[in-house]
């Protein structure tokens, strides 16, 4: 369970981190 939360913030991070790039490219 730990395993899949921590894989489900991961996956949250690099979502946020492409829409801050995307944002700085604009």
């Amino acid at each position: 369970l730990d395993i899949f939360v921590c894989g489900d913030q991961v996956r949250k991070g690099a979502a946020l981190n492409a829409v801050q790039i995307a944002e700085m490219l604009l």
